[in-house]
């Protein structure tokens, strides 16, 4: 009898499990992607039916993403119609950043189609301290479009204008087959690039899926505002809670519309409420009387629209203010015990807004290598941050407790440091020394997009002139670099060993602009005789969205010779990888 009941158990759960494959979309032989056929082998499929079946694990991550994404995508639709950019092309936005406008990436990359301050300016959008145009979906879209058409232009494919979106279109140039250029069928292999086999993995898990329903409770509406309007007049205008509007609206960080030119304010309104306000967009001469006399004057309370996240491949639940462990396990349909053990809780400990809480047990490490310490952070934070158990964080740092860590501190988040190994303190950017952005609770991998200033001059408009005020770093030396011929910012970065945007931003300068011979450019380096731990100049960091071809550019030495410095037989690298430049 016993043996007979432990079968029938066995046999439901092989029944429940067959169940939930069924429920995810099966990868087929032959997929429609822009105006190609792509046929993809046995071993591919695998491949990415282990990804679309990842996405449908978690039924309360995947149906909260999926009202994120019935919410933007009539406009990320409209965006790529009117630029001429295959509709398919929507499903990457949800790769880059499950649609999180405030998302930002382990390489600083920003918004919902996460580019980087310079990636961004060379298409357009406005990056500064008042306006972060990454973070509104109409502009950082149609920014999007423009980097996918400038990279189809050159390849004349569109799966390699999705690759080049990145590793950019120098380093797609070593991957891509040059007999496939215009091509209209393509075969996808074990060997076909890792993102795009994401990509199709995306798009299979969400065709057929969308647009069927609304999100349940808002719609979005682009309001097309005045000159200097205040956000608080607007909420007033429209009935909208102020913070659920600057919540939408997230790339607005003054508290006025800029008058540098036309901008269109985020509104998210209810169903009702859209359909009044669709019938009066094209009527932007209409007084505010007008306009509320068609608008329910009922306020909109904010909207948790991301209560669910997934992290690391974790499910977890964000805590909103007032939250206790009784009402958060409760909410989240596990005991208080289990979520004090996968959050490393005590009996007691307050539950802090906004914070991921894990509804599983935490992993032994995290998706990306590295952790630099901000201000006022503590390990706790940067665990559950990251999906990594609290006891493993310390062991792989080798600290003995939770007590201060000094701030700049690179925690290691997958291997262990090394036994003698001293820790590394990296220089941080304070608040105020470059554009602020609210790291989002889903920690999104890079896009790792890399973009060549010499093609950017193609994309210098109107809106790209706008160029901010300089920023000085404190605790950092200052020096002056005069442009010589043929430089480009990424070219000087490479040189001086920083980062683009910090040129960028200590100059108030624009990438989208170009530089002339013998301008002088203000740079800054940590002060000689500051403790800090200074990383080795024979020695190149994989950052991530690097490829071996593009370091060697960047390095100006030679493929073979990098390999065989590196002993390297092939080109895999990985980030959070030291490669030896140097002898």
């Amino acid at each position: 009898m016993i043996r007979i009941i432990s079968t029938c158990f066995g046999l439901m759960c092989i029944l429940q499990a067959l169940v939930l494959v069924a429920q995810s979309p099966q990868v087929p032989e032959k997929l429609r992607f822009a105006d190609m056929e792509l046929h993809i082998d046995a071993r591919a499929r695998a491949e990415i039916q282990k990804d679309v079946d990842r996405l449908h694990q978690h039924p309360g991550y995947f149906q909260s993403l999926l009202d994120r994404v019935n919410l933007y995508f009539p406009t990320i639709e409209q965006v790529l119609k009117e630029e001429r950019v295959p509709d398919e092309f929507k499903y990457l936005v949800i790769q880059e950043s499950a649609l999180v406008s405030d998302a930002v990436s382990v390489s600083n990359a920003v918004g919902f189609w996460q580019f980087k301050m310079a990636s961004g300016q060379e298409v357009g959008l406005r990056i500064d301290r008042q306006v972060d145009e990454r973070m509104h979906i109409e502009a950082a879209t149609r920014g999007a479009a423009r980097y996918l058409t400038r990279n189809n232009s050159r390849f004349d494919n569109w799966l390699y204008a999705l690759l080049a979106y990145n590793v950019g279109p120098g380093g797609a140039l070593s991957l891509v087959d040059k007999d496939l250029y215009g091509t209209k069928k393509m075969p996808v292999t074990t060997k076909t690039h890792w993102y795009v086999k994401k990509f199709l993995a995306h798009q299979v898990a969400f065709q057929g899926l969308t647009g069927h329903r609304h999100h349940p409770d808002l719609q979005l509406h682009l309001w097309a505002a005045q000159e200097g309007a205040p956000l608080d007049d607007l909420s007033r205008t429209f009935a909208i809670d102020e913070a659920l509007l600057r919540d939408y609206n997230k790339w607005l960080k003054a508290s006025k519309v800029p008058a540098d030119k036309p901008y269109k304010v985020v509104l998210p309104v209810s169903h009702s409420n859209a359909q009044a306000l669709a019938k009066l967009g094209a009527k932007a001469d209409l007084p505010a009387a007008t306009v509320l006399a068609n608008v329910e004057t009922k306020v909109q309370r904010p909207v948790y629209t991301t209560r669910f996240v997934l992290i690391n491949d974790l499910e977890a639940v964000v805590a909103k203010a007032g939250d206790t462990q009784k009402s958060l396990a409760q909410f989240a349909g596990i005991s208080r015990t289990k979520l004090r053990r996968y959050n490393d809780l005590l009996r007691k400990e307050s539950i802090r807004p906004d914070r991921p809480y894990y509804l599983e047990k935490k992993k032994r490490k995290a998706d990306v290598a590295f952790h630099v310490l901000k201000p006022g952070e503590n390990l706790w934070e940067v665990a559950q941050a990251y999906g990594l158990r609290l006891n493993r964080l310390l062991r792989l740092n080798r600290l003995e407790t939770t007590e201060a860590v000094r701030e700049g501190r690179q925690l290691h988040l997958k291997k262990r440091i090394r036994k003698n190994e001293q820790p590394v303190y990296k220089q941080l950017n304070r608040p105020g020394n470059r554009n602020q952005v609210i790291t989002s609770t889903e920690k999104l991998p890079s896009s790792g997009k890399v973009s060549e200033a010499s093609e950017a001059r193609s994309f210098s408009n109107a809106e790209s002139k706008i160029e901010a005020e300089p920023i000085r770093p404190e605790g950092m030396e200052s020096y002056t670099y005069t442009v010589q011929k043929g430089d480009t910012y990424f070219g000087i970065a490479a040189k001086l060993g920083v980062a683009v945007d910090d040129i960028l931003v200590w100059n108030g300068a624009n990438a989208a602009l170009p530089l002339s011979i013998g301008q002088r450019l203000q740079m800054y380096k940590p002060k000689q005789g500051k403790e800090s731990a200074v990383e080795s100049p024979r020695t190149y960091e994989v950052r991530p969205g690097d490829t071996l071809f593009s370091i060697a550019k960047t390095t100006g030495i030679p493929l073979q010779k990098l390999m065989d410095l590196n002993g390297l037989k092939d080109s895999t690298i990985h980030p959070g990888q030291k490669l030896r430049i140097q002898k």
